[in-house]
């Protein structure tokens, strides 16, 4: 199944979503999970704002970001608790 191109003014619509999923990105590759937790608090926000057929892969993408960003959580808890 071929997906359609999205036209210009979608494409416009999602270049707030696509700065926040760089955002996301970068602050769980940083360890950062006060920023990941904000980044994608804030890219849900424009996810909802648009039609489903507009972010669908950015849904997956956000739902597998939860999972990394609770795992490095827990991971660096573990870290810390280990040290004391």
């Amino acid at each position: 199944m071929k997906s359609v191109p999205f036209s210009r003014r979608q494409k416009e619509a999602r270049k707030p979503l696509l700065a926040l999923m760089e955002e996301l990105r970068e602050a769980v590759e940083r360890g950062d999970w006060a920023s990941a937790r904000a980044a994608r608090s804030a890219a849900w926000g424009e996810v909802n704002r648009l039609a489903d057929n507009l972010t669908t892969e950015e849904r997956k993408h956000l739902w597998r970001y939860k999972r990394r960003i609770v795992a490095g959580e827990v991971r660096d808890h573990a870290r810390r608790a280990g040290r004391g």
